[in-house]
């Protein structure tokens, strides 16, 4: 079960921690000499921490630049594709169409690997010139051929991940000409996909999914949405997406990306253009959790995720309808994971307000999976643990308070279950419920915790909690986890959370020092995620040193693309948000490294 809810929190944890923004909107640390000196010397502080345009037009890109101009090795090639995808997507100074020039090329490629990284990376650039490019790729037209150097068709895994890259790039684009013209271009290619094989589709249809139109109906008189183009309005993508659901002969992973895309596009609609659509939707996909429904597994997983995304806590009655579903699945449907992921449904459905901020059934949500929690069996007390943590979140979002009594349930619960799986929910459900009393227990179970994966999780807890107690010890842990990739990566994240930076010369001194593979993708990767200008220099001396393998060369590149990327979330976070990821492709996650997901 720890593979389990813990693969949930791995493609879901951008959405609760947004560690950029943590990192570089936190208060300077209290260690340095400038704390003291007033709010202008201290936001100096922070900006110096953060590396500087120049910086990064001046030394690391012309350093990723020489990279591909002399490395012939594929992780570096493709580390430095995406890094420079990555810093040409904001920073001022580089210029999109330059990075999209040195980026094509590589499409050509005889490594397929690099070939569809090329791909994706022109969709993380997100340029408005790269956007026809992707889609004759996509399509597999002659001048996409010609382009590639072939008489045959394209790849289809090329394919596919220009698909892929179209969708990021309807998702980070400003302009909404654009997004209508990815969408039609994906919902084009879902038409006609003939393929054995569901990539294609699946990628055409999350996509769609990341491409959300700002305008949300047609206007005032025109109904008939048939009559429409997909790209007219939101209520446009979701009935075409809707028209198409009802194909015969549908994959599986087809199917319950259907269904997922539809979720996606519902968010943020208005309350007047949601409501109907609401009741028209939950009567598609309540069935669907029934005891003796024949859909398949993956369906009805993305369905119970979808109804989470749909309801909310106030007294109508379809509203009522979808809590009750969600609270009898775990009764009436075998499939388990259907059932696992209606406890963080649940939790979502309890934050949300709906008719004049009613949240009149919140309660019963909250009772049920309080009950589950503290007198569940194994992973029903697991993922109930993370559903509540996922409504403490979300309430504290919105600026309400978690109720008392929430909080101390999952915190004796906490106390109580000492097995590795109990203890990392249970610690990454404090840390989302914010509950700071729990930080005492934590930091027990830190010293005790002798299991890397459930002592990554505690300490992601406490810097969630901001528990600056730990900070001590989780820079310890840091110093002794060289070898011990996983460990390092979650206590630096805590560590990042805090806004601390004091451990960045530590890994400095620690990369000098490196001999194994192992540890410098460990300490590089590390560096990525909570580096500041600190790290450049070093990073961009392993990048430069021939010494070392080509993979430890690819971490650096990659490390360097993330340090330097100016954007809050990371560029897959729009890909794995909210997914059925057991209803993956090979394409997507393919367990290889291959996949758009395994691509770092």
């Amino acid at each position: 079960d720890l593979a389990d809810w813990s693969l949930w929190w791995e493609f879901n944890r951008h959405e609760f921690l947004q560690l950029k923004t943590r990192i570089y909107t936190a208060d300077a640390e209290t260690n340095d000499d400038n704390f003291f000196l007033g709010q202008g010397q201290e936001n100096a502080t922070v900006d110096r921490l953060r590396p500087s345009p120049r910086v990064v037009q001046e030394i690391v890109v012309p350093e990723l630049l020489r990279a591909l101009e002399r490395e012939s090795h594929q992780d570096v090639i493709s580390g430095c594709l995406i890094a420079l995808a990555r810093i040409g997507d904001g920073n001022p100074l580089v210029e999109r169409s330059d990075m999209a020039a040195v980026i094509t090329p590589f499409l050509s490629d005889g490594n397929q690997e690099i070939a569809e990284t090329a791909a994706l990376a022109l969709g993380i650039l997100a340029s408005e010139q790269s956007e026809a490019l992707l889609t004759e790729l996509m399509e597999d037209t002659p001048r996409a051929r010609k382009q590639l150097s072939r008489s045959d068709s394209v790849p289809m895994r090329t394919r596919v991940f220009a698909a892929f890259g179209l969708g990021l790039v309807g998702a980070r684009t400003e302009s909404e000409s654009l997004r209508r013209w990815v969408i039609e271009s994906l919902f084009r290619t879902l038409q006609a996909d003939d393929s054995a094989q569901p990539d294609l589709s699946v990628a055409c249809l999350m996509g769609i999914g990341m491409t959300r139109l700002e305008k949300s109906s047609p206007p005032a008189g025109f109904d008939d949405l048939s009559l429409m183009p997909v790209s007219a309005c939101r209520l446009s993508q979701i009935h075409a997406l809707r028209q198409f659901s009802q194909r015969d002969g549908l994959e599986r992973q087809v199917q319950a990306h259907l269904v997922t895309a539809i979720s996606r596009l519902c968010q943020d609609l208005p309350a007047h253009v949601l409501d109907p659509l609401k009741l028209e939707l939950a009567e598609e996909w309540l069935p669907m959790l029934g005891r003796f429904n024949k859909q398949p597994d993956e369906v009805v997983q993305s369905a119970v995720q979808a109804l989470g995304h749909l309801g909310d806590a106030d007294a109508d009655n379809i509203d009522k309808r979808i809590r009750e579903a969600l609270i009898e699945v775990r009764d009436l449907v075998s499939e388990p994971q259907a059932r696992n992921f209606s406890y963080v449904a649940l939790g979502r459905i309890a934050a949300r307000p709906g008719t004049n901020g009613d949240l009149s059934g919140a309660k019963e949500i909250l009772n049920s999976l309080i009950t589950s929690a503290t007198r569940g069996k194994n992973d029903r007390r697991r993922w109930a643990a993370i559903g509540l943590g996922v409504y403490g979140h979300n309430t504290h979002a919105a600026g309400r308070l978690v109720p008392i009594e929430v909080s101390a349930a999952v915190r004796d619960a906490y106390k109580s279950h000492r097995s590795p799986s109990d203890v990392g929910a249970f610690s990454i459900a404090i840390g989302l419920l914010g509950d700071a009393e729990s930080a005492e227990y934590a930091m027990q179970r830190l010293d005790k915790s002798g299991v890397d994966s459930t002592h990554g999780y505690v300490a992601v807890g406490l810097g969630m909690l901001g528990a600056r107690e730990s900070l001590e010890p989780l820079r310890g842990i840091v110093r002794e986890s060289k070898y011990r990739p996983e460990l390092m990566r979650k206590v630096c994240v805590a560590l990042g959370l805090m806004g601390d930076k004091a451990v960045v010369p530590d890994l400095v001194d620690m990369l000098g020092d490196s001999r194994s593979l192992a540890s410098q993708a460990s300490i590089a990767s590390s560096m990525g995620w909570i580096g500041d200008a600190r790290a450049v220099e070093p990073l961009v001396d392993m990048l430069r040193n021939q010494k070392l393998t080509g993979a430890a060369r690819g971490f650096a590149a990659v490390s360097l693309g993330t340090v330097c990327d100016t954007s809050a979330l990371p560029w897959g976070s729009s890909l794995s948000t909210g997914i059925n990821y057991r209803a993956a492709t090979s394409t997507l996650v393919g367990g290889d490294g291959r996949g758009v997901l395994e691509i770092l």
